[in-house]
């Protein structure tokens, strides 16, 4: 997995700055995990060989992991609210 993710990212493409590099090692491991169909996994996605595990086992898991899929806006809210936390003039809310 590394040496593929190294091959997607750093060895393909120049980065400006850490946090373009962030961004996109982070959509391509999602990309992976919820799309790539592994010949290990008998031609499943990461995500759903685990799904099947809870439905099979569901007493190894902590919680049930289809609650873990990130949303389409989760990583906006995260940075924003960090630029808010950071930020705090600039981020002003109003309470009314």
């Amino acid at each position: 997995m590394n040496r593929t993710v190294k091959e997607a990212t750093i060895k393909s493409f120049h980065y400006p700055d850490l946090e373009s590099l962030k961004a996109h090692v982070l959509a391509f491991v999602s990309a992976y995990n919820f799309a790539k169909h592994l010949k290990a996994l008998r031609w499943k996605t990461p995500f759903e060989a685990v799904c099947h595990a809870w439905t099979n086992t569901p007493d190894i898991f902590k919680i049930n992991p289809r609650h873990l899929i990130p949303g389409p806006n989760t990583s906006h809210v995260r940075r924003f609210k960090l630029q808010a936390r950071k930020y705090p003039d600039r981020f002003a809310v109003c309470s009314a």
